[in-house]
């Protein structure tokens, strides 16, 4: 019996030994596993930091100076809107990029896309001459532009502003899509007096367009004498393309003479004359067109063909390559529809290279 409570008595002493050794391996493992991964992060953490040196560091704040030394070509869009119509006077529709064949200072260039303008916004400024030399026929001229806004103007996409002209430009009504409103305005304009500054006026309404998206249109509804501005033709022509804008004119004067004398001639009025050669050149060099109506149903055809061509107009996209250009310097414009002779077509003649262009150094 002792024997037997001896050997049970050894077992358990092997067993309690068993189990401490197995503890005592356990928890062994349990560190060397620990340390290994102490270990791999360690290791990870020196990669990572052998990754980015203090030579790469210096390397890439180097590449970054480099890149600050760089002066880079900015890359400019130079809308090009072109009238295309056939010889009976209509709007020919339904012409593509290939079609058309356009030259920057004589040389064939490529045009990047064409649109049309009745899926561009459209942005105007309405000029009205409120000068002391509008006459009797200020009443119905009022009335037209009037229709001319209700019918051109586009809910929810279009916004139109007025300007009067005086002795000095003022803008009457910022742009807007409310057309009430701005007829409203233009109701309310005050006793025509002064001078007449037309081509100070147009540089303003012109510079006010400038930060505004879209198809930017200058109408002017005037006898077309300037004689107080203290901007030049050749000014006013050079700040309206660099602004990107096109230039209509409705010149009143042979519709308040006829209004006054019943006869339909032009006047022999020199000033006149002279007036409505100044007009011509702004609204050719531009892409646009000047109107001399005599009655009333000219006046409203006048106003309808200029509606119709703004919005039938093509807009030919070309990115110039500037970097042989001098900054600021002019660029002379040609069109053609390719194999088309029989087609009239008429567009801006020219460009300018905004002064923040800059030239590439070599």
């Amino acid at each position: 019996m002792r024997f037997v409570l001896q050997q049970l008595r050894t077992f358990e002493l092997l067993s309690e030994l068993v189990l401490i050794l197995t503890v005592c391996f356990v928890f062994a493992i349990g560190i060397f596993g620990q340390s290994g991964r102490i270990r791999e992060k360690q290791q990870e953490k020196r990669s990572q930091i052998e990754v980015v040196t203090p030579q790469d560091v210096r390397r890439e704040q180097k590449t970054s100076e480099n890149h600050d030394d760089v002066i880079r070509v900015e890359s400019i869009l130079v809308p090009i809107p072109v009238s295309v119509t056939d010889k009976n006077g209509n709007f020919v529709s339904g012409l593509k990029r290939d079609d058309f064949l356009l030259e920057d200072n004589g040389k064939p260039v490529e045009i990047e896309s064409v649109s049309i303008s009745e899926n561009l916004p459209l942005r105007i400024a309405l000029l009205f001459d409120n000068s002391s030399s509008i006459s009797s026929a200020l009443d119905f001229e009022k009335k037209v532009v009037k229709s001319f806004l209700r019918k051109l103007v586009r809910t929810g996409i279009d916004m139109a502003s007025l300007f009067s002209i005086s002795t000095t430009g003022r803008l009457e009504h910022p742009l807007t899509g409310n057309v009430s409103s701005l007829i409203s305005t233009l109701e309310n304009l005050g006793k025509p007096s002064g001078a007449t500054a037309l081509f100070d006026t147009v540089i303003q309404a012109s510079e006010y367009l400038r930060d505004f998206d879209g198809k930017r249109v200058i109408l002017i509804v005037s006898d077309g004498d300037d004689n107080i501005s203290n901007a030049t033709l050749e000014d006013t022509i050079r700040t309206v393309l660099k602004n990107d804008c096109v230039v209509y004119v409705i010149m009143t004067s042979d519709f308040e003479n006829f209004k006054r004398t019943g006869r339909r001639e032009k006047s022999a009025n020199v000033t006149f004359l002279m007036a409505e050669r100044r007009m011509q050149k702004l609204s050719l060099e531009t892409g646009g067109a000047v109107y001399s109506p005599f009655d009333e149903n000219e006046m409203q055809q006048a106003f309808q063909q200029i509606s119709s061509e703004i919005l039938q107009q093509y807009i030919l996209n070309y990115y110039p390559e500037v970097e042989n250009f001098s900054a600021g310097g002019i660029r002379n414009l040609s069109v053609r529809v390719r194999d088309r002779s029989d087609l009239a077509l008429r567009f801006r003649k020219s460009y300018y290279l905004p002064d923040k262009v800059l030239k590439s150094t070599p």
